[in-house]
């Protein structure tokens, strides 16, 4: 693992504290400890996780003879009025049954992480 920066500090009471910079998820960060004679333990390894909600997606028009929601989203996010996938594009289609006129879908984005974004209401026309 090549190490891109070493960030330092000293522990009070066995306790210790080190802000860093926000890291992309996925990201490996390996800490350890040295002693006051420069004994080195071994590295303990953390992966940041994806704590961020996805943007509300996008959704096109939806009548009563609807049966495939579309629009846009996180690539790779699902969507839950059925299911689908985000495509590298940006893009999603959701297979649905045909809903009445007036009703109201809940349209939102959950990324690989489980964060879920607001949901986007729609009315169907």
């Amino acid at each position: 693992m090549s190490v891109n920066r070493v960030i330092e500090a000293t522990s009070k009471s066995g306790s210790y504290t080190i802000k860093i910079s926000n890291q992309k998820a996925g990201t490996s960060i390996a800490v350890y400890a040295i002693d006051a004679s420069g004994n080195k333990s071994s590295s303990k390894t953390v992966k940041v996780i994806d704590k961020t909600a996805p943007p509300v997606p996008t959704v096109k028009k939806i009548t009563s003879k609807t049966v495939t929601v579309t629009g846009k989203g996180e690539n790779g996010a699902s969507k839950k009025i059925g299911q689908g996938v985000v495509d590298n594009k940006g893009n999603y289609k959701v297979e649905i049954k045909a809903q009445k006129k007036g009703s109201s879908l809940k349209v939102y984005a959950q990324d690989k992480s489980g964060n879920k974004s607001k949901s986007k209401t729609v009315k169907v026309s």
